[in-house]
């Protein structure tokens, strides 16, 4: 039930900071900016189906001992972060424009998973940690 409502609070979180995104981009570079309307819920949906899978995962490793936890956490990150620059890397070859627009959006959606993600695996270890003591 937790975990329902950890992803419940996740999916707010996106839903609110796309159209924030979206307003301050349209405040500060003009009506070009809606053109971001499309990839910035894109890439919401992106980042929140792939947190799901994570942290699922994660639960598992979890229940399992949690030996390999440390080595997966690692792993994730590390290809979340390749995944973030790929995606970058693609839209600039093929869509050309608006790229730093596209690359705020997509750091900042990223800065706001890690967060997220972090905070709630650590939490999540610790009570592991104190319920075995």
């Amino acid at each position: 039930m937790k975990r329902i409502r950890f992803f419940f609070f996740l999916a707010i979180v996106y839903c609110i900071l796309g159209p924030v995104l979206l307003f301050l981009e349209t405040h500060l570079s003009g009506k070009a900016a809606l053109e971001q309307a499309l990839p910035i819920a894109l890439l919401s949906v992106f980042f929140f189906a792939y947190s799901l899978a994570s942290l699922t995962v994660f639960h598992k490793l979890l229940r399992n001992n949690g030996k390999s936890l440390t080595t997966y956490y690692l792993a994730d990150k590390t290809f979340r972060l390749l995944l973030c620059m790929t995606i970058l890397a693609v839209y600039g070859f093929l869509i050309q424009t608006s790229l730093l627009l596209f690359a705020i959006n997509l750091f900042t959606l990223y800065l706001a998973t890690m967060i997220m993600t972090s905070f709630h695996c650590i939490r999540e270890e610790n009570k592991i940690k104190e319920n075995k003591q």
